[in-house]
């Protein structure tokens, strides 16, 4: 009798990691029922995700860095300390749950920072516990419920105590080139223009979970097109590699009206080749998003945000009438006499339900927040507060003579957009500012290359107002105000 138990456990323990091998007997995370789902996942609408940065809140105070150390501000924004002095050079926060963690800048892992809950005497009382060992890369995320990491092509899933949950292979990885930015929600992730999608359509890698077991876990492939058509496709764009069904003819949505009349009567938009056409003798045939990837993506209360470039497309609306079709196909030039183009950049946002739910192959639903078409104030960084979206240009891409940072702010329910701050800058070349937020401040980490690369950190503000001087490029603790510049810009 006690064989033939033997020889059964066996039999099923075989039976039971040969159908883990069969990719049936993985089911997706949108067809399990709503019972299970919210046993594992946030409800949409609520999912926010945090990821690895220079500025933590906590109920105490702010942890924020400068230069690889571990700075405090106390909870009214009065006083600074520093926290350690001996530690190796700190390369990132972030919260998980109430505990502030960390990587290094030359030690592999996410270690746990341990500060004395006595704020006067927070200074020099630090410690450093290892959470999380081995993984070296810093894409570290958390929604609460578990913390995640990209490392060479896998995507790996912690608890919130540290233990190993999984480790999956995805598909959508970023190119460094090409856009370094990716994200997790609720197990999925999402990249444009990943090594397996070379058409830059928006991947997004599915969790399958194993039916016997929720802790094995496999991906499968979800391609969304990033074209939207208005009018019929033009014959040269027959080739569609972009997963966007040209049949697919979309109504004009608000934004797109508002968009329609803001290009038809500001010029600036237009290019000197075609001032002299008349605009009423075209139409908008489509809007593309560039197969570039964002550097940055910001999950919160349910949406996914991202800045991208965008191709707008309009065609004369008699173009048959008015361009040949040979055995050869179209004369570019003619085609250059039909329609025209602009290359705005666009901070876009979708919503995780629609990414869910939205099968293979469908167009990518976004919403438009806010549009910019002059390249000297293309966003280079920018974070999500509440109902503001906090931007900055660095003037990397402008003409003039002169240099300059801007913070911009942007009300998502009017959608003004106001500058809340400049700053004159040595050279093009000056490095990126970086942007993070509390739940009352924005910091502004601005970086100039000299002999070495100096930093002052700026803190403003949620509205932008009453900016104050944190730290000066000496390192030395300064807490002192600036002159604030505020200037409305735009309007979505």
């Amino acid at each position: 009798m006690k064989k033939k138990w033997i020889i059964s456990i066996i039999i099923i323990t075989i039976i039971y990691f040969v159908l883990s091998l069969c990719d049936f007997m993985y089911i997706p995370a949108d067809k399990y029922p709503n019972i299970i789902r919210k046993m594992f996942f946030h409800d949409n609408d609520k999912v926010t995700v945090r990821s690895i940065g220079r500025v933590c809140q906590t109920k105490e105070g702010i942890y924020f860095l400068y230069r690889g150390r571990l700075m405090y501000m106390n909870s009214v924004g009065t006083e600074v300390k520093e926290v350690a002095s001996d530690w190796q050079p700190i390369e990132g926060i972030m919260i998980i749950e109430k505990n502030i963690f960390c990587i290094f800048r030359d030690k592999l892992g996410l270690y746990e920072i341990s500060v004395s809950s006595n704020n006067d005497y927070i200074e020099g009382k630090g410690n450093i516990i290892e959470f999380i060992s081995g993984e070296k890369d810093d894409r570290f995320y958390t929604d609460d419920k578990y913390i995640y990491c990209f490392s060479s092509g896998m995507l790996e899933k912690y608890t919130l105590d540290g233990r190993k949950v999984c480790s999956s292979k995805v598909f959508y990885e970023p190119r460094p080139i090409l856009g370094i930015g990716s994200t997790v929600f609720n197990g999925y992730s999402v990249c444009i223009n990943g090594n397996q999608n070379p058409c830059g359509d928006v991947g997004i890698d599915v969790p399958c979970y194993y039916i016997f077991n929720w802790n094995k876990v496999k991906y499968k492939q979800k391609r969304l097109g990033r074209v939207r058509y208005y009018s019929e496709a033009s014959p040269w764009e027959s080739l569609d590699c972009y997963f966007s069904k040209q049949e697919n003819i979309e109504p004009y949505s608000a934004w797109t009206w508002k968009m329609d009349y803001i290009i038809r009567n500001d010029k600036s938009w237009w290019k000197e080749e075609i001032h002299d056409r008349n605009v009423e003798e075209y139409e908008p045939v489509s809007i593309k998003l560039y197969d570039l990837n964002p550097n940055y993506y910001r999950v919160l209360d349910g949406y996914i945000y991202f800045t991208q470039r965008l191709e707008i497309t309009y065609r004369d609306k008699n173009y048959k009438d008015k361009i040949r079709i040979t055995s050869e196909g179209f004369s570019e030039e003619e085609k250059k006499e039909v329609e025209f183009k602009f290359h705005p950049q666009a901070m876009l946002r979708a919503k995780v339900e629609d990414m869910e739910k939205e099968k293979g192959r469908e167009t990518f639903k976004y919403e438009i927040v806010g549009i910019q078409n002059k390249t000297e104030d293309f966003v280079e960084n920018y974070e999500v507060r509440g109902k503001f979206i906090y931007s900055v240009a660095s003037g990397f891409y402008s003409k003039e003579e002169s240099y300059k940072t801007k913070l911009f702010i942007t009300d998502m329910d009017t959608g003004i957009t106001n500058i809340i701050y400049t700053d004159e800058k040595s050279n093009k070349y000056t490095c990126t500012p970086g942007l993070y937020c509390s739940d009352d401040y924005v910091f502004l980490y601005q970086y100039k290359i000299e002999e070495s690369t100096t930093l002052r950190i700026i803190r403003l503000d949620k509205d932008g107002s009453n900016p104050i001087l944190v730290m000066d490029e000496n390192g030395e603790v300064v807490m002192k105000p600036l002159e604030s510049k505020s200037e409305e810009m735009s309007v979505k």
